[in-house]
């Protein structure tokens, strides 16, 4: 509180000292605009006392003459000031400082009284005025008015700062609290599309953005960010799936650099890419862009797109990156029970083949073991016993011919065991493969099987590209022809050819045989190990279409059958379209009439 009490002899010989100074007065600015002043006074000679006191210090002075004069103009518009006489004819002066000060946007207050009227002052400072000035009859109060008014005003600044500091803080601590919980939300989520859904409802509206989007490496190189999850409060951009290369556009430098971005204006920064808003047609005007770590590492970008009030500031970076932290935590565990449950699921996998294998191929190999034993201990004992009781040579033959079938058999089990299991454990490289050369390779080794059949293979002599591994789709074909040649009819008849997929991304090759085809609640079990076809008696170890499908699925494809019981069967696998091949995409793939036969002769 500041008291000015003009008429005592110590304030007036300050008064004398600064008048002898001329020391100017510089005025009071509030947001670079001068300050507004409403001066109640019933006194027409003063309010022209006090205009001529602040013109020099260019203040909007405005006056009123009663109590409801001064409301009203309180009601029109803002004033920072309301100077108050306490000599108005029937005006309590509490009463309408209490009336003023319940208004949203209230003035400080000055009440200017006269002396001996000192009492009426002090209730008002306990009422809420701010200050007051004892005018006397020398008018020397207009001189230390302005300074009056720049120290009420400038404490009124204060206290606005802490207030609006503290409500700041109050809100931060509010936000915080709030991610906390949703920290805690996150967490306990364990799927990653749930977590990233969830995570920008979060996310616009605890920063009040528009939109928000997340994006994470599309390799382990780190060379592209795609966008995962995207959200708007009105319509949603079409930017999921889209792919940015690292260092290109505000997501791409975020990840290239692990620093947050704040851009309010984007259209001035050369990083920002409007290609992107011209491909989504969308409108961006403002971007906070933070880095999603785990332990120091980028793994992704978490952005967000125009702030609805205001601008994008370092408190919204600060909760944007603490939100972000959680984010990457609850992320990161959810890939890792994911990881966990692929992992166990393989394994879950593995084991069912193994059982099978301990009860089928253990048992076929247990029976051509026997009958090998069997047969060598018959001739080892017949060559022992005289030379009436020798066996014919009719009886040798059969019991080596039992020999070697059985040996070969053995053989062919363990081969096909252990290109099961390479094919889970290599690792390969894709390229462009020669289809009609693997073809006629697998037909070389089922050259005497297609004599003994007496079957014919027609295939075309010309083959789309087709992005794979040689040497396992040569073992596909392998399968799938020793399956056509054996189940495909008497004699086999078997067709060979290569179409594209709808989405002209894949090739479908498929082989077709005129046999009595598959049941349709037999063909979803035809790829597990050890399945029985049910066409005919079972032989082998019946692991070819399971060794099928594990290539193929290594290779990005997909495997399947098309059947009708009395009508064949059409056992097709697909495989990526090499990219040279894009521009082929009218090619006629059918096999022509004229296609070679095997193994009639070729031309």
């Amino acid at each position: 509180m500041f008291l000015y009490l003009l008429s005592s002899p110590v304030n007036q010989a300050l008064l004398n000292r600064s008048r002898s100074l001329q020391a100017p007065i510089t005025p009071y600015m509030k947001n670079g605009k001068s300050l507004k002043l409403l001066y109640l006074e019933s006194d027409p000679v003063k309010h022209d006392l006090l205009d001529e006191a602040l013109k020099p210090l260019q203040y909007e002075t405005h006056f009123a003459t009663n109590g409801r004069d001064a409301l009203s103009q309180i009601a029109q518009q803002p004033f920072d000031m309301l100077a108050i006489s306490t000599a108005i004819p029937r005006l309590s002066t509490l009463e309408f400082i209490d009336t003023v000060l319940r208004w949203p946007r209230s003035p400080s207050i000055l009440v200017m009284t006269q002396p001996g009227d000192e009492a009426i002052a002090a209730e008002a400072l306990k009422h809420g005025a701010a200050n007051y000035m004892i005018v006397d009859g020398q008018n020397a109060w207009l001189t230390l008015l302005p300074i009056v008014i720049r120290q009420i005003m400038r404490r009124h600044q204060l206290e606005n700062e802490k207030r609006d500091m503290l409500f700041t803080l109050q809100d931060r601590n509010r936000a915080l609290s709030y991610l906390n919980l949703v920290g805690a939300d996150l967490t306990s989520i364990l799927e990653p599309e749930q977590i990233m859904k969830r995570l920008m409802r979060y996310a616009i509206e605890i920063l009040g953005a528009e939109g928000s989007s997340i994006w994470l490496w599309t390799d382990d190189d780190q060379t592209n960010l795609e966008c995962k999850a995207v959200i708007h409060r009105t319509s949603v951009p079409p930017l999921k799936g889209l792919v940015m290369p690292i260092g290109e556009g505000i997501v791409g430098w975020t990840a290239q650099h692990n620093k947050s971005s704040i851009l309010n204006k984007v259209d001035t920064d050369h990083r920002f890419d409007k290609s992107v808003d011209d491909h989504i047609n969308f409108s961006t005007m403002a971007l906070l862009a933070v880095p999603l770590r785990v332990q120091g590492n980028v793994f992704g970008v978490l952005e967000f797109v125009n702030k609805l009030v205001g601008d994008f500031d370092e408190n919204d970076q600060s909760l944007a990156e603490t939100l972000a932290h959680s984010a990457a935590t609850a992320l990161e565990n959810a890939q890792l029970i994911e990881s966990l449950r692929q992992s166990t699921a393989i394994l879950q996998e593995r084991n069912a083949e193994l059982d099978a294998f301990g009860h089928t191929v253990a048992h076929d190999l247990q029976n051509m073991l026997a009958r090998i034993i069997g047969f060598s201990e018959f001739l080892l004992m017949e060559t022992h016993e005289s030379e009436e009781a020798a066996v014919s040579n009719d009886m040798v033959v059969r019991a080596a011919d039992v020999i070697a079938k059985d040996g070969r058999k053995m053989s062919k089990v363990i081969e096909a065991l252990m290109l099961l299991s390479a094919v889970r454990q290599a690792d390969v490289r894709t390229e462009a493969v020669d289809m009609k050369y693997l073809v006629e390779e697998a037909i070389g080794r089922l050259s005497e099987r297609i004599e003994e059949k007496k079957g014919t293979i027609i295939y075309p002599e010309d083959w789309p590209l087709a992005a794979a591994y040689g040497p396992w789709i040569e073992e596909v074909w392998y399968n799938y022809l020793g399956n056509a040649l054996k189940y495909g009819g008497e004699p086999p008849e078997i067709e060979l050819g290569a179409t594209l997929t709808t989405d002209q991304k894949m090739i479908r090759f498929w082989v077709k045989d005129k046999g009595d085809g598959v049941p349709d609640h037999l063909q979803k079990e035809l790829f597990q190990p050890f399945a029985d076809y049910g066409r005919n008696r079972r032989t082998g170890a019946g692991l070819g279409l399971s060794i099928v499908l594990r290539i193929v699925k290594r290779l990005n494809g997909t495997v399947g059958v098309n059947s009708r019981p009395g009508e064949g069967s059409c056992f097709w696998f697909t495989l990526p379209i090499y990219e040279s091949e894009r521009e082929l995409v009218d090619i006629d793939l059918a096999p022509p009439v004229d296609s070679p036969i095997y193994p009639t002769t070729r031309g």
